[in-house]
């Protein structure tokens, strides 16, 4: 579906195109060609969720003969199907429960694939991280101005373009650029979630509360695109704000805002954090939703 026709129907269906097209590619149900410019299904996937032990999804596209098949074959199995609404803007979740043998039974009838532990796998098989891996040697276009990244105060700032190190975007063409300065050299990073780790390696940006299996990042240091889909598909759901403190912190220090990942196991968490140079996971605490303090 080309990108113009996908914001017309969310419009039709009182959604916002950008949010929702969001919110599908971090479940695994849609990918985004970028070079044309359209929306495509994913490839239908039965998954078995990585936080939820043997709670599996339904992920990629869903059409009417598929949910018709599900059903028609939940109804006369050990299966239960339960449909469980991520957020209001994005589609419902499929859980399914029962025994492993009739969850490949299920997906043979069906005619789906059938996959343990989508999240960690993906993140598994990731490249892991190297400046030279995700950027290449490029010197930005000819432009006088941008923004740089200000690290003390994590804001970027508008600036002229010159040879101080650090992270860099411009707009040209009507797209926003990233390069990074550094040793010398200009690198182009055409991930431009990558550029933050490029620019400024091992910086700690996975936090983990192990109390509640939360995975915590911060919003203006966002993750890489497939990272963020590996801790989405380890429970199916969406990532919420919440206030944290780093477990050394004083009990006076002033919680800070983060995006919390629910249901994510150790294991993934460490994954997430490796795949983008950084050693070791930084241990927080979580508020509760209901606490103001």
């Amino acid at each position: 579906m080309p990108l113009n026709r996908w914001r017309e129907v969310c419009g039709v269906l009182g959604l916002d195109g950008e949010e929702t097209l969001r919110q599908f590619l971090l479940l695994g149900h849609v990918e985004f060609d970028r070079v044309r410019r359209r929306v495509v299904a994913a490839p239908p996937v039965l998954a078995q969720l990585t936080g939820l032990g043997g709670t599996w999804a339904l992920f990629g596209a869903r059409t009417p003969r598929i949910e018709s098949a599900i059903k028609t074959y939940v109804a006369s199995s050990s299966l239960t199907l339960e449909h469980v609404p991520p957020s209001p803007e994005a589609p419902t979740a499929w859980h399914l429960n029962g025994p492993d043998a009739a969850m490949r039974e299920l997906c043979d009838v069906v005619g789906v694939a059938l996959r343990r532990e989508p999240g960690l796998g993906l993140a598994s098989t990731l490249p892991s991280f190297r400046p030279d891996t995700v950027s290449e040697p490029c010197d930005p276009p000819s432009m006088t101005r941008g923004e740089r990244y200000d690290l003390k105060h994590r804001r970027w700032v508008e600036s002229v373009v010159d040879d101080r190190p650090g992270l860099w975007r411009m707009r040209r063409w009507g797209r926003q650029l990233t390069y990074v300065r550094g040793g010398g050299i200009w690198r182009r990073v055409p991930i431009d979630e990558y550029g933050m780790f490029v620019a400024y390696p091992g910086m700690a940006v996975v936090y983990y509360d192990v109390e509640h299996e939360l995975v915590v990042t911060q919003q203006d240091r966002p993750l890489p695109p497939l990272l963020q889909r590996a801790l989405a598909m380890a429970s199916a759901e969406l990532p919420g704000f919440c206030r944290f403190r780093t477990v050394n912190a004083s009990r006076e220090a002033t919680p800070e805002i983060g995006i919390a990942w629910p249901a994510i196991p150790p294991e993934l968490a460490r994954a997430v954090a490796e795949k983008i140079g950084q050693t070791k996971l930084v241990a927080v605490s979580v508020q509760p939703k209901d606490s103001d303090k």
